[in-house]
C-alpha cells in the first residue's frame, strides 16, 4: 500500500525527522532490486530501504539491518558523507526526492520503470537499474520540470452549491 501518492507522502513526513540532517554513512544492494541507504545521527543508525521490484515496490525504514559478509555491491560512493537536508515528495507523482547537501536522489514508482536515480552536483545522472541514455535524458528534464513539496499535499474538494448536482453526475456517468 505504500505506492499509494498519500501513503508516501505520510510516510515520508513520519520518517522525516530520524533522516533530516542525517549524514549518509553507506549505499549498497545485497538483492538485485533493493537499494539500502545507511544513515547516522549522533549514535543512531537508519536504514532506510527502497525496493524497485515492479508493482511491490516500496521504502522502509528500519532501525537495524544485518548486511552480508559477501555479494554485496556498493552504489553511488559520492554520496557517502553527505548530509541530508530534506525529504520531498513530488507535488503531482509519485516521485520522492532526497535531497542532500550537494546532490540529490529520486525514487521514482512507475510501473516496471520504478528506479532510483542518483543526481550528482554537475547535473550528471545515474541510474540504479540499467536504462537506455535516452530515457535517462528524459528523466533528468522531467525531474527539472517536476514541483517537490515537503509537506503534506493536502486534497482540495470543492463542492458546488447546486440543486442539480445529482442529475449532472448521474448524467455524467
Amino acid at each position: 500500500m505504500l505506492q499509494n501518492y498519500f501513503f508516501l507522502n505520510r510516510f515520508l513526513l513520519e520518517i522525516k525527522s530520524s533522516l533530516e540532517d542525517s549524514k549518509i554513512e553507506e549505499v549498497f544492494s545485497q538483492e538485485k532490486s533493493k537499494l539500502v541507504i545507511v544513515t547516522s545521527r549522533g549514535t543512531e543508525l537508519y536504514f532506510l530501504e527502497l525496493c524497485v521490484t515492479p508493482g511491490n515496490s516500496y521504502m522502509n525504514l528500519r532501525n537495524n539491518y544485518s548486511r552480508a559478509r559477501k555479494n554485496t555491491v556498493n552504489f553511488f560512493d559520492v554520496l557517502i558523507g553527505e548530509k541530508i537536508t530534506s525529504l520531498e515528495i513530488a507535488d503531482n507523482d509519485r516521485v520522492i526526492k532526497i535531497k542532500c547537501t550537494n546532490s540529490n536522489m529520486f525514487f521514482t514508482i512507475r510501473g516496471k520503470f520504478t528506479n532510483i536515480f542518483y543526481l550528482d552536483e554537475e547535473s550528471n545522472l545515474f541510474a540504479f537499474k540499467t536504462i537506455k541514455n535516452q530515457n535517462l535524458l528524459n528523466m533528468k528534464k522531467e525531474f527539472d520540470g517536476l514541483t517537490f513539496i515537503d509537506g503534506w499535499n493536502a486534497l482540495e474538494i470543492m463542492i458546488e452549491n447546486d440543486e442539480e448536482l445529482i442529475e449532472k453526475i448521474k448524467k455524467s456517468s
